[in-house]
């Protein structure tokens, strides 16, 4: 159910409010000793729910305030073992103190009555009109969306966070740092470490359909909130198999990337010629090509950026190479220069001596200068796209099995169109390729994003190198050129030229 179709329901939080006081009515009033003891049972789940979530919310406030903030103080993680091992507690922390405060609100009256399960049937219709106005069902129904937005991120890594905090704990200064925030987290919460902290919010979203369920039982099908607890429930549990599937395809990915999943090598060679024979019905047109156009587009653009990569690199790589010949020529022709100077009229030594000076001028550029540069670059540009074309490594080893397993893909689907059960290592080959495909399809966009933005960030420090080198390059020429005017109309410099060097021809 949408936001908009939750806002058609005249309910509110508030359990003063009058708005929902009419719907009151529509319950049975003749109110027997069952259905006071349903609601004595309805009362001590909402108060568990309740007591629980409170709980759970200090035990985030221990993980977020003493473990992670101790972290950061004593630097013992890495930026990235801190959001690996925390991911988005903070986030949950967060949500989780609103959540408590809204379900203790939507509870407040049956918390705030006292009764037992016996209470006397004279009072019992007041008592019962009162503590039926709870609003479990609407809280959650208002919050499904967040709960999964946030639960999913973290439920999905957990796995990955746990895996990184066994290996971490070997290290000494890793075990100081937990142990200090297990001595003084020892009064805040019953959890005996981090691991058992950091299992707490995997969970409680289990523990949400198990409530829901308890209090829908204890709850009269007249009471106002009946529909948004069903809803609740319902949404739950959808949110919680959501997750799941998407952590079950990434686990197959995962999988699949790691090693190879065939035991057999007869098999393999079976599917090989299998698949082989595939290509060569689908080459010559006797089945059926496949076309997903949006993986296929994604497909493009990653190949292009990849292409982009590598022609960027070898373009600067050709801009240095095309630098450093430029300065050994001008050294060269610098030396040339200086010699034919020798052997010529006395009043050609000013001259002799300006090429020599130039050609000092030269060699430093060469040394220091070029020296400089080439350091930056691989500091600022050659080292990010090395970084930068590793990531690239996954995404193709991913595409690389999803195209070989289409061809099983193909195969499963020509054979059902034909009435024909294809068998089961065939049909447990093309579930691996719908899983690949859905999560290429779904990564790809945000992956190619980043990337482009990485890109262009490394284009940017290439502009930084460029701009230190020509302006230690403006120094040189300012040093050796004292009449040099950088506002120079190039547009005309071949001219310029021209007539420069009639003047000079006629001095020999």
């Amino acid at each position: 159910m949408s936001e908009t179709s939750l806002s058609f329901l005249p309910i509110t939080i508030d359990s003063s409010s009058t708005k929902t006081m009419y719907l009151h009515d529509t319950f049975n009033m003749e109110i027997n000793e069952n259905e006071m003891k349903m609601l004595f049972k309805k009362k001590k789940i909402i108060i568990e729910l309740i007591v629980t979530e409170e709980n759970y919310k200090n035990d985030l406030f221990v993980i977020e305030k003493i473990y992670k903030r101790k972290a950061i103080e004593y630097s013992v993680l890495s930026q990235e073992d801190m959001k690996i091992i925390f991911c988005n507690i903070y986030d949950i922390w967060q949500f989780t103190n609103k959540f408590s405060k809204l379900l203790r609100t939507a509870g407040k009256n049956i918390l705030e009555t006292n009764f037992e399960s016996n209470t006397d049937l004279k009072h019992s219709k007041i008592l019962f009109n009162k503590l039926s106005d709870t609003w479990i069902g609407k809280a959650f129904s208002q919050m499904i969306p967040q709960i999964e937005k946030i639960y999913s991120v973290y439920c999905i890594n957990h796995d990955i966070s746990s895996e990184r905090l066994q290996k971490l704990e070997k290290n000494l200064s890793i075990q100081k740092w937990l142990e200090e925030c297990k001595k003084i987290s020892k009064e805040q919460t019953n959890a005996w470490d981090l691991a058992s902290l950091l299992i707490k919010p995997v969970q409680r979203i289990l523990k949400y359909p198990l409530l829901l369920i308890q209090i829908l039982d204890t709850t009269s099908p007249n009471h106002p909130d009946i529909m948004l607890l069903n809803h609740a429930n319902k949404e739950i549990t959808l949110v919680i198999d959501r997750i799941n599937e998407i952590k079950r395809c990434k686990d197959m990915v995962k999988h699949v990337i790691s090693g190879r999943t065939d035991n057999s090598i007869r098999h393999v060679i079976v599917k090989g010629i299998s698949r082989k024979t595939e290509k060569l019905k689908q080459t010559v047109g006797l089945i059926e090509t496949y076309h997903d156009i949006f993986y296929e587009k994604l497909f493009e653009e990653f190949r292009r950026q990849q292409i982009q990569i590598s022609t960027f690199k070898r373009k600067i790589k050709n801009w240095f190479k095309e630098l450093t010949n430029y300065l050994l020529h001008q050294s060269n022709l610098a030396f040339a220069y200086s010699n034919c100077m020798i052997t010529g009229k006395k009043s050609f030594s000013e001259i002799q001596k300006k090429w020599k000076e130039y050609k000092t001028l030269i060699d430093k550029a060469s040394k220091d200068g070029l020296c400089e540069l080439e350091k930056n670059l691989a500091y600022f540009v050659f080292k990010p796209l090395k970084l930068l074309k590793n990531l690239y490594k996954i995404p193709n080893s991913i595409i690389k099995k999803r195209n070989t397993k289409i061809l099983d893909y193909i195969h499963v689907k020509t054979l059902k169109e034909k009435g024909i059960l294809p068998n089961k290592v065939l049909v447990q080959s093309a579930e691996i390729y719908n899983v690949i495909n859905t999560q290429l399809k779904k990564e790809l966009p945000d992956f190619l994003h980043y990337t482009s933005e990485l890109f262009n960030e490394i284009i940017i420090r290439l502009s930084y190198c460029q701009q230190q080198w020509y302006k230690f390059w403006i120094l040189i020429l300012k040093n050796c050129l004292k009449n040099y005017n950088p506002l120079i109309d190039f547009n005309n410099i071949s001219d310029l030229f021209s007539r420069k060097s009639v003047t000079i021809k006629t001095l020999f």
